[in-house]
């Protein structure tokens, strides 16, 4: 990309600037920018962002002579922001929490916090309660959000016979343009009152598995504790051996099973981080022989990780570009891009020339692809380079494409003659007879002239 082209005229020479070396002296250590050294032409070498970098103070050195003469001049380049970031949620973008059915309306039962890493109106927060799970519009009856602040309140009656639980889902946007959202889900287990279920150690499980688990694989062992048993008598809570768990049966629970007698979990179907990367489960505890007694619950939830299973994917496999000879070394004139799947390092991608080519480079970051000198059309008018983009996955994986590059003329050519030799002169003299002229040509060189005599007829 071009940002700026700095020209400096010597003295006692009018308007030219040849001889001039441009240079970045300082303020750039990270690389983002150069500086063409012939024409002064600043571009981008990395891509930007806002969020790592505001702005830079490139102190670029020209140098002209010999011995050297130098100069300086200070460019302040600022990165603009873009809205590239959606809203993020503090400290996960889920949870879930234990309501007593005897809670007063109007108290705020949770405070959702959550940041935008973008500025200015790109960074300004709404919140909107858009679903209430299995609860449906009667969730959204019962609880609330505060737009500006996020607190989500109680607003109508609680019944643990009615609905035990609601699976309420926030929505975040933030004020950019194209606007950007995220969602967060709170689990809200309703308690009820006078009653007195299995309790587990923990409300909410967390626990991270990678994708592509082997089948039947355990991964977590959850653990409830009857306490109905001792209730009445003031002693310590009664073993867990008399609980029975299970999982409600709702779409995430599909791909998941528990043991009901030792509460391990274990994977049922595959799992894939680009197809879902987030499972919430509800394990039930029931008390009593064969399960006839109350009933506790919690929350597991399962962040899938990511694999290196994906190739990166190249837009165009073959994509046709065009460049004009005689331009500037370092101009680009063209990219290839290329996306991945995966997440992370494994999605992070580096670009690079199957074979070094000394007409060509291609940025390693950006894909762009520009000259290394100035081409000549008349020498050769097209080339085809083979492109890898490689992502940073262990062991990595790859891609490979054509870049297919035309040259487009300049008139830098004069005209000249086919027949004539740098060794001859050739003379000619045209006289013109009624319907037709006579071209009359001498071939001379040093040692002896050949007559030429040629009729032409008019159109």
């Amino acid at each position: 990309m071009l940002i700026a082209t700095l020209t400096l005229y010597p003295i006692f020479q009018s308007g030219v600037s040849k001889g001039i070396l441009y240079s970045i002296s300082s303020g750039d250590p990270d690389g983002y920018f150069t500086v063409d050294s012939t024409s002064g032409t600043i571009r981008t070498a990395l891509p930007l962002d806002h969020e790592t970098c505001v702005s830079l103070d490139l102190e670029i050195q020209a140098r002209s002579g010999s011995p050297p003469a130098y100069a300086t001049s200070h460019v302040r380049i600022t990165i603009s922001d873009v809205n590239d970031n959606a809203p993020t949620f503090l400290p996960s973008s889920s949870e879930s929490l234990l309501l007593p059915e005897i809670t007063k309306m109007g108290t705020v039962i949770y405070r959702i916090q959550a940041t935008d890493k973008d500025s200015g109106h790109n960074s300004q927060l709404s919140f909107d309660l858009i679903s209430a799970g299995a609860a449906g519009s009667s969730g959204q009856r019962t609880f609330g959000v505060d737009r500006g602040s996020g607190e989500v309140r109680l607003i109508g009656s609680l019944s643990y016979e009615s609905v035990p639980r609601y699976d309420l889902q926030v929505v975040a946007k933030d004020g950019g343009a194209p606007q950007l959202s995220s969602t967060f889900t709170l689990v809200v287990h309703i308690q009820a009152q006078n009653a007195q279920g299995p309790t587990f150690d923990t409300l909410t499980y967390r626990v991270e598995l990678r994708e592509n688990t082997h089948l039947n694989t355990r991964f977590l062992q959850v653990r409830a504790l009857n306490r109905e048993a001792s209730g009445n008598t003031g002693s310590s809570p009664a073993s867990s051996s008399s609980v029975s768990y299970r999982l409600r049966p709702d779409g995430d629970a599909a791909g998941f099973g528990i043991m009901p007698d030792t509460g391990w979990l274990f994977v049922r179907s595959s799992l894939d981080r680009e197809v879902k990367d987030m499972y919430l489960l509800t394990v039930l505890a029931t008390s009593g022989p064969g399960g006839g007694g109350r009933t506790g619950s919690a929350t597991v939830r399962v962040t899938v990780t990511d694999e290196n299973d994906n190739s990166p994917r190249l837009s165009q496999e073959r994509v046709f570009l065009a460049v004009r000879e005689n331009l500037l070394a370092g101009t680009g004139f063209g990219r290839v891009s290329a996306t991945d799947r995966d997440a992370g390092l494994n999605a992070r991608l580096t670009y690079r020339l199957l074979h070094s080519d000394r007409h060509f480079q291609i940025n390693s970051q950006t894909g762009e692809i520009s000259t290394r000198l100035a081409l000549d059309r008349e020498q050769q008018s097209s080339y085809q380079l083979v492109v890898v983009v490689q992502d940073g996955g262990t062991p990595p994986r790859s891609a490979t494409g054509t870049a297919h590059i035309t040259v487009l003329d300049d008139n830098d050519n004069a005209p000249n003659f086919t027949h004539a030799r740098p060794e001859r002169e050739l003379l000619l003299q045209v006289r013109i007879e009624g319907d037709r002229s006579v071209i009359e040509g001498y071939s001379c060189t040093r040692r002896k002239i050949v007559y030429v005599n040629t009729y032409l007829n008019w159109c």
